[in-house]
């Protein structure tokens, strides 16, 4: 038994060495492909959190056929790694077609028209969560089933005007954010996930200056995403830098993290993480199904 107990802590200070060597994998979607501007397709790419690296999974082209990605809007993981996306189409209108991703060949198994632009994807637990935008009032959808063909249901209207922007969801909390950008400012709202309701937190300006409303005014944060240590991840839509924050609390220093602009083909239009405790139950499951081989051996 002590065997064992050495080797169970062994396996936790594994865990612990081979996370505290690389960061959270940070999954982003980009509007536009090989340097050549705004609508030409669009890219899926990963960033280690730890280093910076980037690993470009797809790049998609736009010919001006119906149905091309001509931009992504947003990305949306859930713990199983189902990949979901929202994109510009040719023949479906602004971000209004839905997509879930094969991620062995990153062709869509299917795709979706929504009822009004998506900007916004997130997943609480295993419901996908979507917030629309687009310069009118924002609503919030769910979808009760991820199917290709069933309709997301509409929970209601944030009272916030909105274009591009973001939704994500702080787990430990219980909290549901949207990121508002009228006339390219932002506004971070707490949305009531029954009711659809939005409670203004505070009011974000398009720079790396979150929670203030000074300096220059570019464009509203595009991708927003708690990694498993809580800290915030953000991409400002019109450049290709990842910023984080410890936290959402007033006066939390911001940090400019990487400058990816060497590395991506396009601006970061969405974020996503899958939800931390996924690798824990990995993990767990693992160390469980050791044990029970350990007892088994043990009995013969």
């Amino acid at each position: 038994m002590n065997r064992f107990i050495g080797f169970f802590v062994a396996a936790l200070i594994l865990a612990g060495v081979v996370r505290g060597n690389a960061g959270d994998v940070l999954w982003g979607v980009t509007n536009g492909i090989n340097d050549t501007g705004f609508w030409t397709g669009g890219e899926i790419f990963t960033v280690d959190t730890g280093t910076g690296n980037v690993a470009i999974k797809a790049a998609y082209a736009y010919s001006g056929a119906a149905g091309d990605v001509r931009g992504f809007g947003d990305i949306a993981m859930n713990g199983n790694g189902d990949m979901y996306v929202t994109y510009y189409s040719d023949g479906a209108g602004n971000f209004k077609t839905l997509a879930k991703v094969n991620t062995s060949d990153w062709s869509f198994e299917w795709t979706q028209t929504m009822p009004e632009q998506i900007n916004a994807l997130t997943f609480v637990g295993d419901t996908l969560y979507a917030a629309a935008g687009g310069g009118a009032v924002d609503n919030l959808y769910k979808f009760n089933s991820l199917d290709g063909t069933t309709a997301p249901t509409l929970i209601g209207a944030s009272g916030y005007l909105g274009s591009d922007g973001d939704l994500f969801y702080d787990a430990p909390n219980d909290k549901l954010y949207n990121v508002y950008t009228p006339n390219s400012t932002g506004n971070l709202v707490e949305l009531n996930r029954t009711t659809g309701v939005g409670t203004l937190i505070g009011t974000l300006n398009g720079t790396a200056k979150f929670g203030t409303t000074t300096g220059s005014v570019n464009y509203g944060w595009a991708g927003m995403e708690f990694d498993s240590a809580g800290k915030l991840w953000a991409a400002n839509w019109n450049d290709q830098i990842l910023y984080s924050r410890p936290n959402l609390l007033p006066g939390s220093d911001v940090v400019q993290e990487f400058d990816l602009s060497t590395s991506l083909g396009g601006n970061i239009t969405g974020l996503s993480i899958p939800e931390p405790g996924t690798i824990a139950m990995l993990i767990f499951a693992g160390l469980t199904a050791l044990a029970a081989a350990w007892f088994r051996a043990k009995k013969k």
